[in-house]
């Protein structure tokens, strides 16, 4: 037993021997000496002691020598790291993990922001393995030889884990504020949020509310516009049975009187027939004498309210002529209205413009709707007469702007403040552009020529200014569109010219449609309408039209008339005409009376122009007296020749109307020899007016011879003019040997 106690342990004197050469080795004073053999609390001790002062690779190095030892033994589970070693790097590891996790948490923690850790121990515990980790072991008993080597670095790491607690703790106080008071304002901005929605979905309520309202206005509005248009229809439809009816009951039962007559006419008309009557007395060029006719006063009147098409709206709150415009483009095919649509949008841009007022947009974009419907025929002929609200149809649209743009061209031919042509400024432009100069050369020429010509009337001068338009648009077809585009200084442009000089090229056109026995050349294209198939007139309809055109050629083959009563009289018997027979009115403007004229409604549109603007050539308005040198006998010795005046010398028609027969007019008497044929209506009729001329003007001693011719010339021609198929029988009528009644009526 005793012997059993004084062993010494082998494993622990290696041990011991180990940890002291490891620790001698590291010491600045180093010895060789082999420790001392004493007890084993002393050899404790000793060891505490001296691991005091070891440093973590001092004891991996102890580690690695005590292990190479231990391997030299065979025994090799004797190779067992001591509890001193073990606990040794517990204590390290503890150290090292406390401080490398806390540092990498609170990092973590605070990513994207400085780090509040001490750039010291950063550096200090930057070296810790990443494989380190906290491991709660339980320690031994001699835990406790350890404890004073890591007591200062664990005050410092638990001060540290302690402040940072702190910090983190005010952090997340912090955050609890914030994400609070973030809170409060989602909510508060959430619930403004419900509050906006709730009054938007109340505005769109009410706003669609209000759009089933305006349909239903728009609807209800649209269908009094028909039943308003379709009253207008009726009360026409009843206004033209009504005077079907006054007319036949006139006819057969009645005698109209010169007054009731008057009042069925129009001014114009009694205008016609009043200075037919003195057309004698009149000065030549001084003008027709007579007020302006029925469709000079509409044209006239269409211009002063022009501006109505671009300032009011129709239902769709658009201006009139933009409405028009598109409902025409509803009724064309898909590729039609994608072109004419274009079109509405470049005219809507004129509409909003700030530089110019009401008629000049309306004057302008009636050139411009022109000269695109001219640019697409289909265009033209589809919409010329279609209406514009309730102002008029395009067509007298086109009309208007003529007559304002002819206000505005005044001065046109006539030098500008510099001394030039703004006509022949703006040729010379053209012919920079032409890529022909030299054929253009020959056109300024002939244009300066006319426009200082002393010679030409301001007609002609228009009319020749025309007919080069069009030759230049022939010759330069290409650039025929920038041509008709040009400007002419201020006044407009030549488009607009040509539509101002074509109404001048027609008024000298006249002349030579009037000329020609039996039928003139404008009658006849009247007739050859007839036939036209794309008319279909049926045999009824061109019944009527040939009477009207009978009609016609009367009116012109009066050589007692002048040109610009024969126009005038021609418009009045178609407005007549129009009245019984309105729905061929489209049809009758439509034909065509020559290539270079144009149709009926161009004439009826030139008569309204000379009217208006009162630029009817001199010839228009004069005719030459007719007489007639007569060889009387013939004596062999001797010619003589004598003049015997003409029948129907209006300065002694006074000695012959003025009669008295039977106690009546002598034109009753005059009548009774001729009136075979006559009806016995028209029989009483002639007597009742021949006693009211008796009555009311021969035996009248308040008026004049003069006075009395031209009152009783008056009467008859409003006698014949309201019922025209009498005017054949009454001018036929041979007064004496004085002349005809007819004659008589040009007095």
């Amino acid at each position: 037993m005793k012997k059993k106690n004084n062993k010494v342990d082998h494993n622990q004197l290696l041990n011991e021997k180990c940890i002291n050469e490891v620790i001698n080795s590291s010491s600045v004073h180093s010895t060789k000496s082999k420790p001392k053999t004493s007890k084993n609390t002393e050899r404790s001790f000793i060891t505490v002691t001296n691991l005091e002062n070891i440093s973590y690779p001092q004891y991996k190095r102890l580690n690695k020598t005590y292990c190479g030892d231990m391997e030299k033994n065979s025994d090799k589970k004797n190779c067992i790291m001591p509890s001193i070693f073990k606990h040794f790097e517990k204590k390290c590891k503890l150290k090292t993990n406390i401080s490398k996790n806390f540092v990498y948490d609170f990092e973590n923690s605070f990513s994207g922001s400085p780090s509040p850790l001490d750039l010291t121990h950063i550096d200090t515990y930057s070296s810790i393995p990443s494989n380190s980790f906290y491991e709660e072991d339980v320690l031994d008993d001699r835990t406790s030889f350890c404890e004073l080597d890591v007591t200062d670095e664990c005050n410092k790491v638990l001060s540290l884990v302690k402040h940072y607690e702190n910090e983190i703790k005010r952090w997340k106080r912090k955050l609890k504020s914030c994400k609070k008071w973030c809170t409060s304002k989602v909510t508060e901005s959430k619930k403004e949020t419900d509050y906006l929605n709730y009054i938007i979905e109340t505005y769109k309520k009410k706003a669609l509310e209000e759009e089933y309202k305006l349909i239903n206005e728009i609807n209800k509005s649209r269908n009094l516009q028909i039943l308003l248009n379709d009253a207008y229809e009726y009360i026409n439809h009843l206004e033209i049975q009504l005077e079907r009816k006054n007319f036949s009951i006139e006819d057969n039962y009645t005698i109209p009187g010169a007054g009731e007559a008057l009042c069925r006419i129009t001014d114009s008309n009694i205008d016609i027939l009043y200075n037919l009557s003195l057309k004698n007395k009149q000065k030549v060029g001084s003008g027709s004498g007579s007020s302006e006719s029925s469709e000079a006063k509409d044209m006239k009147q269409k211009k002063e309210c022009v501006n109505d098409v671009v300032d009011e709206s129709g239902s769709s709150g658009k201006p009139l002529l933009i409405e028009a415009l598109y409902n025409i483009s509803i009724t064309l095919t898909v590729e039609k209205k994608v072109i004419f649509e274009q079109f509405i949008i470049e005219l809507e841009e004129l509409f909003i413009s700030d530089n110019y007022t009401s008629i000049e947009i309306a004057m302008q974009s009636s050139f411009k709707i022109h000269q695109f419907f001219l640019k697409y025929p289909e265009f033209y002929d589809q919409c010329k007469y279609l209406s514009i609200g309730s102002w008029g149809t395009f067509y007298e649209l086109f009309q208007v702007g003529v007559y304002l743009a002819a206000d505005k061209f005044t001065g046109c031919l006539v030098h500008n403040e510099f001394g030039k042509f703004d006509l022949i400024e703006a040729f010379l432009e053209f012919q920079s552009k032409c890529g022909d100069a030299v054929a253009f050369e020959t056109y300024i020429s002939q244009l300066t020529l006319i426009l200082e010509s002393t010679t030409y009337t301001e007609s002609e001068k228009y009319s020749l200014i025309y007919q080069m338009i069009l030759q230049i648009i022939a010759q330069f077809p290409d650039m025929k569109d920038e041509f008709l585009n040009l400007e002419i200084g201020e006044f407009g442009s030549v488009f607009m010219l040509q539509e101002i000089s074509v109404q001048y090229y027609r008024m000298e056109q006249i002349k030579v449609l009037f000329e020609g026995e039996p039928k003139c050349e404008f009658v006849s294209a009247l007739y050859a309408s007839l036939s036209d198939s794309k008319y279909q007139l049926s045999s009824s309809n061109k019944g009527y039209l040939k009477i009207l055109f009978d009609r016609f050629s009367t009116i012109i083959g009066n050589n007692t008339l002048t040109y610009a009563e024969k126009i005038k009289a021609i418009s009045y018997q178609y407005r007549q005409f129009i009245k019984t027979f309105d729905y061929l009115e489209e049809t009758i403007l439509s034909f065509e009376i020559s290539t270079e004229f144009g149709t009926f409604g161009d004439f009826l549109a030139m008569f309204a122009f000379g009217e208006s603007q009162g630029c009817y050539p001199e010839y228009f308005l004069t005719f030459s007296e007719i007489t007639t040198d007569v060889v009387t006998t013939e004596n062999p010795t001797t010619e003589t020749q004598t003049t015997v005046s003409v029948t129907g010398d209006c300065a002694t028609a006074s000695s012959y109307v003025l009669q008295v027969v039977d106690g009546t007019s002598i034109l009753y008497s005059y009548a009774s020899t001729t009136w075979s044929t006559w009806a016995a209506i028209e029989k009483a009729n002639w007597k009742s007016l021949c006693t009211r001329i008796y009555t009311n003007f021969v035996t009248n001693t308040s008026m004049s011879d003069s006075e009395k011719v031209t009152s009783i010339i008056a009467e008859i021609n409003a006698y014949v003019a309201f019922y025209y198929y009498r005017e054949a029988n009454v001018h036929a009528i041979e007064i004496g040997t004085w002349g005809t009644i007819g004659q008589l009526c040009t007095c």
